[in-house]
């Protein structure tokens, strides 16, 4: 079982298993530090950094867990654009994962004309492939495959829907919500340590709230394709969480 959200300082950190996860929410930009074992001696990886763009005051709001969330709100000052939320939930791995949690982002925006961007970007030591929504549906029953009133008809087959990697002897799945992967744009080629998705961009309207969700899967180090699909199936069954 997890230990919940613990904060010390300015900073909350969560053990599960082996692993340590350790974030500072009024610094999205440095991301969720995850290594495994408590005295983090084994390799560590950065897991949903967060950059707003375009740069962003990022003055937080408020700050605070609620059961097994982490949210932080950042206000529009005068000088941004919007204003977002971050909310990072513990997820309970099912077999055989180690851990697993979830993000959401959120923006909000009091202009007229604007087309904010939010930045998220995974750091891994070792190089990435991915796969598509109809790689990971393929085969799986029928209560996955047709679930329009969700949403999920708007996944395409060419984008990502998990991007794969390995790090501190376990494979990493990170998860895009299929109602999200037709709209995001990815920097950074599949041998880059650095993947980066881009949200959002286009116009919002204002007082429209427009959000997106990922999710991470910590594996063993010999998962395989069917192993993903247990995540993905965990990720489109999941629910919403309150702040959404």
């Amino acid at each position: 079982m997890a230990s919940g959200w613990q904060h010390r300082k300015s900073k909350f950190r969560v053990l599960e298993g082996n692993w340590t996860a350790e974030l500072e929410p009024s610094r999205p930009d440095r991301g969720l530090t995850i290594a495994c074992g408590p005295s983090r001696q084994n390799q560590e990886f950065q897991a949903f950094a967060v950059v707003p763009l375009p740069s962003h005051a990022l003055q937080a709001e408020e700050i605070y867990v609620r059961d097994d969330d982490l949210i932080a709100r950042f206000r529009q000052s005068a000088s941004d654009a919007y204003a977002f939320q971050l909310n990072w939930r513990l997820l309970k791995p099912v077999e055989p994962f180690s851990f697993a949690v979830e993000l959401w982002v959120s923006i909000q925006t009091q202009l007229f004309d604007s087309a904010p961007e939010i930045e998220v970007s995974f750091r891994s030591a070792a190089s990435w492939h991915q796969w598509t929504h109809d790689n990971l549906c393929y085969h799986a029953d029928d209560q996955y495959q047709e679930r329009p009133e969700r949403g999920f008809e708007s996944a395409q087959a060419d984008v990502p829907a998990a991007m794969v990697t390995k790090a501190a002897d376990s494979t990493l799945f990170w998860l895009i919500d299929p109602r999200d992967q037709g709209s995001i744009g990815w920097s950074g080629n599949l041998s880059a340590q650095r993947q980066t998705a881009r949200l959002f961009g286009d116009f919002l309207e204002r007082g429209v709230i427009r959000r997106a969700r990922f999710q991470l899967w910590i594996g063993p180090s010999s998962s395989d394709f069917e192993i993903a699909k247990v995540a993905y199936r965990e990720l489109l069954s999941s629910q919403l969480p309150l702040t959404a």
